[in-house]
């Protein structure tokens, strides 16, 4: 929320870049472990989810523009989401845009149900994480834990192979949340690639 308080993508941009330079060297032999779980694309819609610190802000457009620049920064990119010529090729860092879609609430997260029509989907939702994914090319997307119109975001062909990949290009990969795929394999069929932790 403080960096969304800046309405800043330069400095997001550049503070990003500098958490990946940290990152990279407490990081065994600076080559393992380079995949973090961040940003956050969800928005802070409801002051009660407790999470709201994780997220820049409440408005789709502000939260797309500094996540790609979270993105662009972690993974050494410039803020046109080119690789730097100082990466020769290789990224600084990863990331894991999270949590696709429609999370906001903590209690009961692994069976709650957000009850949502595709127009408000697609107009307050999924456009942060759209623009993210056109412009930063994110490595890995994480899933939500909780369903959508009472399909797991997890095993959801249409959010997961439909959107996610074919309308929008994404060509990294996709890992559920913390476990949610331990009793529900069919979110490979889906679409979704790691269940995270453990592979």
């Amino acid at each position: 929320l403080s960096m969304g308080s800046t309405w800043d993508p330069q400095l997001v941009h550049q503070v990003s870049g500098q958490i990946a330079d940290e990152a990279r060297e407490v990081v065994k032999d600076n080559t393992l472990d380079l995949n973090f779980y961040s940003p956050t694309i969800n928005l802070s819609r409801d002051p009660r989810w407790g999470r709201n610190d994780e997220t820049y802000s409440e408005d789709p457009n502000l939260t797309a523009q500094l996540g790609a620049q979270f993105v662009n920064g972690m993974e050494g990119k410039d803020t046109s989401g080119r690789p730097l010529p100082e990466g020769g090729g290789y990224l600084k860092t990863s990331t894991t845009i999270k949590h696709f879609a429609a999370n906001n609430q903590e209690t009961a997260r692994m069976t709650i149900s957000a009850e949502v029509d595709e127009r408000t989907l697609r107009e307050i939702y999924l456009p942060a994480f759209e623009h993210v994914v056109r412009t930063a090319r994110p490595w890995t997307v994480m899933c939500s834990y909780n369903r959508i119109n009472g399909v797991y975001a997890s095993e959801n062909p249409w959010l997961l192979a439909d959107v996610l990949r074919k309308e929008w290009g994404f060509e990294g990969y996709v890992m559920s949340d913390w476990g949610a795929m331990n009793d529900r394999p069919e979110g490979f069929r889906a679409g979704c690639d790691l269940n995270m932790p453990g592979g």
